[in-house]
């Protein structure tokens, strides 16, 4: 029996479907991921199209049919809530937002409390990039934050988080080791497995604290990045693409082009 659902949710994506229509893809706050015909959107008069436009948060009003919110639902409605214009004027703030809602495109879906986590670290994520003009440290800081706290709800965190030696390393600010082997990070390069790879212990350390620190208020986040140095921001960036990629399996498109945004400040 077809029901009718009242959601918030971000935009990630939207396609054309037949003539007239879209399909959008929207992350909610009170089901996850959901997919939507949007219909008319692609004529003059269409009373729907704002809600395709990408990472605008709006409260949709959906109707699905017998198989629930696992069929293509209806949007039948919408009034848009936020916008996030400033990020589509740069295009750095825009390529760190794409890449938050890539990173929640490729998550699995979870339970209702998950999905209200991932859905409010997105939009602190948005609010951030957008908040005063932030500097590069403070959208590096956004970005790995919101990472760290998405692969923290998913599981994957606990791969790297265990520390051999968890004293010597705090006490000695050198170079750790990531071993997927061995599921954890060391003091000691782990002689027995040839894929270990280098991770400063402060760039780890960094990692471990946005991971935890990410839902802070923006002002209070920035106050926390603006001590962070910039070299290790941009260490933070590179491992943790290098961990999902070769370690998870988890490509992101949206690395590739901020690289190069990056590269300049990347040594």
């Amino acid at each position: 029996m077809p029901t009718l659902e009242t959601l918030t949710g971000i935009c990630l994506k939207s396609k054309p479907y037949r003539e007239k229509d879209r399909i959008a893809t929207f992350y909610t706050q009170e089901a996850g991921k959901i997919d939507v015909v949007i219909k008319n959107t692609r004529t003059p008069t269409s009373k729907l199209a704002g809600a395709t436009q990408t990472l605008s948060i709006s409260q949709l009003q959906v109707r699905f049919g017998s198989k629930g919110k696992e069929s293509l639902g209806t949007l039948l409605q919408y009034q848009p809530q936020e916008t996030f214009a400033p990020l589509f004027e740069q295009e750095r703030l825009l390529l760190f937002a794409q890449a938050g809602a890539e990173t929640l495109l490729k998550l699995s879906e979870g339970t209702a409390e998950e999905a209200a986590a991932y859905f409010q670290a997105l939009r602190n994520l948005l609010q951030g990039l957008g908040f005063q003009s932030p500097t590069l440290e403070a959208e590096l800081g956004w970005f790995l934050g919101f990472q760290a706290h998405c692969l923290a709800l998913h599981g994957l965190w606990a791969d790297w988080t265990m520390i051999d030696e968890l004293e010597a390393t705090l006490t000695t600010p050198t170079v750790c080791f990531f071993s997927p082997r061995h599921h954890g990070v060391f003091s000691k390069n782990p002689t027995d497995d040839p894929q270990a790879v280098p991770i400063s212990a402060s760039t780890q350390h960094l990692l471990m604290q946005l991971s935890v620190d990410f839902p802070l208020p923006a002002n209070h986040f920035n106050t926390l990045i603006s001590s962070v140095p910039l070299v290790t921001l941009l260490k933070g960036f590179r491992f943790l693409r290098f961990y999902l990629e070769n370690f998870q399996g988890f490509k992101l498109n949206s690395y590739s082009l901020l690289e190069p945004c990056l590269s300049t400040n990347i040594n």
